[in-house]
C-alpha cells in the first residue's frame, strides 16, 4: 500500500474516533459547525473565547465504546474500557493514547501526514443534536508512464511500471540515449 493511502486510512480511523467522542461523549455551549482546530481551542485554557465555547469530554459516557466498535467497527481500533485507552494498529503503524486525547492525536497526525483531511472535517451541533461530517476519501490517481519509463519497459512486458526508476536504470537510459544520438 502506498504511504499516502496508508496515511489517509489512519487519518480516517482517527477522525471516526473523534466523531464518536464528539457525538456521544462531549458537551459544549455554542451551536454551529466547527473545524477540528476550533474544537481543540474549546478544550484548551482559553476555551470560553473559542467558537464552540468550552468543550467538555464526559469520560463516563464513553463506557459503551466497545459495543459501538462491534456494531460499527472503526478500522484498526482496539479499546481498553478499564483504562479508557485506544490503540490504532494499521499495517506497520501503531499508536496508543487515552481516549480523552483523541482530538489532539488526530490533529497532530493529520497536521504532519494529510492536513487537508483535518481541515475538511466538520463537527456540528444544533438543537441538541451532534454529528460530524467526515471528508470524502478519493482514490489516488493512477500513475502514468513518463517517456523515460516507457523507454525502459522490457519488450516482454506491455504494462507500464509505476515504480520510479532506480539510479542505475536512469544511468543506463541516459547512456543509451547518448549513444543513440
Amino acid at each position: 500500500m502506498e504511504q499516502q493511502e496508508l496515511n489517509m486510512r489512519i487519518a480516517m480511523s482517527l477522525l471516526r474516533q473523534c466523531a464518536w467522542v464528539w457525538e456521544h461523549c462531549t458537551k459544549n455551549a455554542n451551536e454551529g459547525e466547527f473545524k477540528l482546530s476550533e474544537v481543540l481551542q474549546g478544550l484548551g485554557k482559553r476555551a470560553y473565547d473559542s467558537k464552540p465555547g468550552y468543550v467538555m469530554i464526559m469520560m463516563d459516557l464513553c463506557k459503551y465504546w466497545e459495543i459501538f466498535n462491534k456494531t460499527q467497527p472503526i478500522d484498526g481500533l482496539t479499546f481498553d474500557r478499564k483504562k479508557m485507552y485506544a490503540t490504532v494498529k494499521i499495517e506497520n503503524f501503531s499508536c496508543s493514547f487515552f481516549l480523552k486525547d483523541v482530538f489532539y492525536v488526530t490533529s497532530r497526525f493529520c497536521k504532519w501526514n494529510c492536513p487537508s483531511m483535518a481541515s475538511k472535517a466538520r463537527f456540528c451541533y444544533k438543537d441538541g443534536e451532534r454529528w460530524m461530517v467526515l471528508p470524502e476519501v478519493k482514490a489516488a490517481p493512477k500513475a502514468r508512464c513518463t517517456k523515460k519509463q516507457k523507454a525502459t519497459i522490457s519488450r516482454t512486458s506491455s504494462k507500464c511500471s509505476t515504480v520510479s526508476l532506480s539510479i542505475a536504470d536512469r544511468l543506463r537510459a541516459a547512456l543509451r540515449d547518448r549513444l543513440a544520438a
